[in-house]
């Protein structure tokens, strides 16, 4: 005798931003209550009680709440319901856009979005997602800022190289120029710090260095960047994560376009990768092969660099996997 179907849980979609959010609750296929909360530990106290009460009508004591990945602004709210035992996923906003669509939806507002979140959770039943431990939001916020200041240090050069009249400005630039290299070097030095704390993570950093064209501050950046990489089954779905797999697009016979990267993933990975993959080019091994390969049949610049790029993954993922430093001499799956 078959057992029974278990009840689905009960879905929460929440719509957040930096000072509210907002939380459509659907039981039965119908939304039941719709509320609006503040973004810190009183709002999420005030959560419990409002859908704590709407589970009371129900055989469930837990639910499957779902929110989109807008940075930093639902981390605590993530943990927060994590640590009581609920379900949480936090999904690629593409996905909730591209079910949006899907229903022919044509009102948009906080309330609706809450509303698309919570009907998306229940149909297509997303995967958890385990909050990321502190240290390593530590290395996420250290390495995204180090991001940010290389990102104004190359616009300051650009100044400099665009030529300047006045020499005042001239000297204002090659003084920021240097005081961002302090900041820099200060960050790095943090990272450092924090990685002594953590041997794990130093671990993972010096297997990762150990591949040819992968510097420190890119491996921390991939360090801090990729979740437990045992949670992908496959390669492809960490290089999935990061967006650098190839969409394609064709319909009947006269549509065909060109490949490209979905770029529908964690940007951070594909932004530490871009500046270093064009060193792995020359140096690794692995790499180079590839680099030769496509542009012997013509291809373009990017379309290598980015096909490089999902290769370094592919190597990343092996080593990071087996625990093992890289082995130039071993065949990593294209």
């Amino acid at each position: 005798m078959a057992k029974p179907a278990t009840p689905a849980l009960p879905a929460l979609g929440i719509d957040i931003s930096k000072k509210t959010f907002n939380t459509s609750l659907l039981l039965n296929g119908e939304i039941v209550a719709r509320g609006q909360f503040d973004n810190d530990a009183p709002g999420f106290a005030k959560l419990v009680s409002w859908f704590s009460k709407q589970l009371a009508r129900t055989p469930h004591t837990t639910l499957h709440a779902c929110m989109e990945a807008t940075g930093r602004y639902a981390r605590a709210l993530h943990r927060f319901l994590y640590e009581l035992g609920h379900v949480v996923s936090v999904v690629n906003p593409q996905r909730t856009c591209n079910f949006v669509k899907s229903r022919m939806a044509r009102t948009k507002s906080d309330k609706a979005d809450a509303d698309a979140i919570a009907w998306f959770c229940a149909s297509q039943k997303p995967e958890p997602t385990p909050p990321l431990p502190p240290e390593k939001l530590q290395l996420q916020d250290i390495t995204r800022r180090i991001h940010d200041l290389k990102s104004e240090r190359q616009r300051e050069r650009n100044r400099l190289k665009a030529g300047l009249e006045a020499s005042a400005v001239e000297k204002d630039i090659k003084q920021n120029l240097k005081h961002i290299e302090k900041r820099i070097k200060l960050l790095e030095d943090e990272a450092k710090q924090l990685l002594d704390q953590y041997p794990e993570l130093a671990e993972q950093v010096k297997l990762l260095q150990s591949i040819k064209g992968i510097a420190f501050i890119t491996a921390v950046i991939l360090v801090a960047e990729i979740p437990d990489v045992h949670a992908f089954a496959r390669v492809g779905q960490l290089v999935a994560y990061a967006g650098l797999n190839p969409t394609h697009t064709t319909s009947g016979t006269s549509v065909k376009k060109k490949s490209r990267l979905s770029k529908q993933g964690n940007s951070h990975i594909r932004a530490g990768l871009f500046m270093p993959i064009l060193s792995a080019i020359r140096f690794n091994p692995h790499i180079r092969t590839l680099a030769q390969r496509l542009k012997a049949e013509g291809r373009h610049k990017m379309v290598i660099n980015g096909a490089a790029m999902r290769k370094m993954l592919h190597i990343v993922y092996g080593v990071l996997k087996s625990g093992k430093a890289y082995d130039p001499n071993y065949a990593f799956a294209a």
